[in-house]
C-alpha cells in the first residue's frame, strides 16, 4: 500500500513539471503596444488670417501659479511673477513660440515691458482680483487682447495638475475663448514644450472660429423718419465699412426712449456683425453716416454691444434742437460736411478764430 502510494505521488509530480513546462504552459500574449495619440500642429496660415481680420491687436500673454480660491480675493494670484522652477516661464515661452511666428509678425508685449509696468502699478495690482489685475496691467501696457495661463495645484515636482487658458477682448472685456485642460504627460520640458504648442494650436482654432463669426452690435438710430431717403442711405454706408460683415437688415421699432431726451421716440435698429471692437464700429458708424449730404450725427449714451445714435436732416444750424445747435455752432463736432453745409461750418471756424485773435493752435 505504501509503495503504491509513492508511485502515484512520483507520477503526479511528474505531470507536474511536464505541465509548468515552456513547450505546455499556456501563456497569456504580450498586450498589444499602444501608440500615444498623434498631436495636430498648430496651423499658422489659420493664425495669420484670423490675427489680421482680428486687426492686429497687440498681445499680452501671462503665465503663472494660481491658488484656484474664488478670483474676487485680491493677491491670489502669480500670472506677473514668473515662478524660480521655471515651468511658468517655459511654458509662456512655448506658446508665444507659436503665435509669433514670423510669417504672421504679431505683436506681443515682451516680459521688460510687462515688468516695468508691474512695478509701477505695484500696490494696485495686489489690491484687485486676479482677473480686475490682468486687466489693468493690459491697459498699462497698452495691450488689445489679454491671455492669462493659470497653472493650479502644484506637484511636489514643481509640475501643476491642472491648467487653465483664457483669452479676453480688452476693450470689451469679452471673452474670446476659455478652457481647461489635466497635466497627464511627464513632469519634463519636453511636456511642457508640447502643451505649450498644443494650447497655442486650441488657441488658434477657437479665435479663427471667432474671426468666421465676429460678434454681433446692436446699432439702434433714433431720427430716422425725418428723411425717407435715411433707411437706405444709412443701411448702404454701414456696410460698406471695412469690418462689416454680410448683410444687415434694418428693423423699425416704436415706443423706445431716447437717452437725449427721455421721450419715447420710434428708431431703426441694425444687427451689425464686425470683426473688431466696440470702439472701432463706433467711431466708423458716426463716420461713414456724417459724410451722408445734410445728415447730422449725434452720439447718445452707449455700452456693452450697443451703439446709439441720433440722426438729423439739416439744411442749417436752425434745424437742430436748442442743444444740439450749441454744440454745433461751438464747433465741436469734427466732421465737416459737403456742399453748403459745410461751407457754413467753416465760416464759423474761421470767424471764431478771428473773435480770439487768430491764436497759434497745436495739435
Amino acid at each position: 500500500m505504501l509503495q503504491r502510494t509513492t508511485i502515484l505521488s512520483l507520477l503526479c509530480a511528474a505531470f507536474a513539471c511536464i505541465w509548468a513546462s515552456p513547450v505546455l504552459a499556456q501563456r497569456k500574449p504580450d498586450p498589444a503596444r499602444i501608440e500615444p495619440p498623434r498631436l495636430e500642429e498648430p496651423n499658422i496660415e489659420l493664425w495669420a488670417e484670423a490675427y489680421e481680420q482680428f486687426q492686429a491687436p497687440e498681445i499680452l500673454v501671462l503665465c503663472g501659479w494660481s491658488s484656484g480660491v474664488h478670483q474676487t480675493s485680491p493677491g491670489q494670484t502669480s500670472l506677473f511673477n514668473m515662478d524660480q522652477t521655471g515651468v511658468t516661464v517655459q511654458l509662456r515661452n512655448a506658446f508665444i513660440e507659436v503665435i509669433n511666428d514670423p510669417s504672421v509678425d504679431a505683436w506681443i508685449v515682451d516680459e521688460n515691458t510687462v515688468r516695468d509696468a508691474v512695478r509701477r502699478l505695484d500696490t494696485a495690482l495686489l489690491n484687485n482680483s486676479a482677473a480686475a489685475a490682468s486687466r489693468l496691467l493690459a491697459n498699462e501696457v497698452q495691450a488689445n487682447l489679454l491671455i492669462t495661463i493659470e497653472l493650479l495645484d502644484r506637484k511636489p515636482s514643481g509640475f501643476p495638475n491642472r491648467v487653465q487658458f483664457k483669452a479676453v477682448d480688452v476693450t470689451t472685456g469679452r471673452t474670446l475663448t476659455t478652457f481647461p485642460f489635466e497635466w497627464k504627460l511627464a513632469d519634463d520640458v519636453a511636456s511642457i514644450k508640447v502643451y505649450g504648442r498644443q494650447i497655442a494650436r486650441k488657441f488658434i482654432e477657437d479665435i479663427a472660429g471667432r474671426a468666421i463669426n465676429p460678434p454681433t452690435y446692436n446699432l439702434r438710430i433714433f431720427g430716422m423718419g425725418a428723411d425717407a431717403r435715411l433707411p437706405k442711405l444709412i443701411k448702404d454706408a454701414i456696410e460698406e465699412i471695412p469690418g462689416v460683415t454680410g448683410r444687415i437688415r434694418p428693423r423699425t421699432s416704436s415706443g423706445e426712449v431716447n437717452p437725449r431726451t427721455g421721450v419715447n421716440q420710434s428708431l431703426t435698429r441694425y444687427a451689425v456683425k464686425f470683426l473688431g471692437d466696440y470702439t472701432d464700429l463706433s467711431y466708423s458708424v458716426t463716420e461713414s453716416l456724417g459724410a451722408i449730404d445734410d445728415v447730422y450725427v449725434v452720439h447718445l449714451p452707449s455700452g456693452g454691444q450697443e451703439i446709439n445714435l441720433e440722426v438729423f436732416h439739416v439744411v442749417d444750424a436752425k434745424d437742430l434742437p436748442k442743444e444740439v445747435e450749441e454744440t454745433f455752432q461751438g464747433c465741436l463736432d469734427l466732421i465737416l460736411f459737403e456742399g453748403e453745409l459745410g461751407d457754413l461750418q467753416r465760416t464759423r471756424i474761421f470767424d471764431l478764430y478771428e473773435k480770439q485773435d487768430s491764436p497759434s493752435i497745436a495739435v
